[in-house]
């Protein structure tokens, strides 16, 4: 697999295109002056390729986009790296930036410098809009089953998340969290609600078009993962 000008290619036999689902984010801010600086690797843990390449704007890397060949899907995240290994020699992949060597994929913090405390990471799975028959009508959400794993090595620390749960009318309107008047209207949403692992069921009554919501954490010595999420909903009209 590799990266073109202008999207994604894989060899298998023959050269074919790899479908992207990010290809506009990727090729729409990326700065190929310095495409000598780009290069990629393999994580073989998680069935992931990443590619290290620079946004528009940047002279160095600070951006990556990894594709998962087991999932078939793709995400993306900024980091600065110039240089890749995957886990060989060591259980565990190493990269480098600024003189410093990093090891990845150890221990569920931020990792800092000899001696300082570690620091949490902002871990977030936002879900696409979900509609009922392609947005043609209302939605009415009224509760939500989380299906959240934890695990923690602080054991002061009760591990858990937040969800935020928005809805919109209108693929152009902001998402909201609040009745308000207009092309925008919600009922009683619950903007954000604590979750842990004797959550059974979070009630949430929101009405719109559409539906979103969003699982992060951002709490030292906590990992979690997040399993198949069931959300109760039904069609509410085509008017509000």
């Amino acid at each position: 697999m590799w990266m073109g000008h202008d999207q994604f290619f894989l060899y298998d036999g023959r050269v074919q295109t790899l479908p992207c689902t990010l290809k506009q984010y990727v090729f729409d801010d990326i700065n190929l002056g310095q495409s000598n600086l780009f290069f990629a690797g393999s994580n073989r843990e998680f069935d992931e390729v990443i590619w290290f390449y620079c946004s528009d704007n940047a002279v160095n890397i600070d951006r990556y986009v990894i594709y998962n060949y087991q999932e078939q899907i793709w995400y993306y995240g900024t980091l600065n790296r110039t240089a890749w290994f995957d886990s060989q020699i060591i259980n565990y992949p190493i990269a480098a930036s600024n003189g410093y060597i990093y090891k990845h994929e150890d221990g569920i913090d931020d990792g800092q410098p000899l001696n300082a405390a570690a620091q949490p990471i902002n871990a977030y799975i936002q879900s696409a809009d979900l509609t009922i028959e392609d947005g043609e009508r209302f939605v009415l959400t009224k509760r939500v089953i989380p299906d959240v794993n934890f695990t923690t090595s602080n054991a002061a620390s009760t591990p858990e998340v937040e969800m935020t749960v928005g809805v919109r009318n209108f693929p152009g309107a902001l998402v909201n969290t609040n009745d308000v008047a207009g092309n925008t209207l919600t009922r009683d949403v619950i903007t954000t609600a604590t979750i842990d692992q004797y959550t059974n069921q979070v009630f949430v009554r929101a009405r719109g078009r559409q539906m979103n919501f969003k699982i992060q954490s951002n709490k030292v010595g906590t990992q979690w993962q997040l399993g198949s999420v069931r959300i109760d909903f039904k069609s509410d009209g085509r008017r509000g």
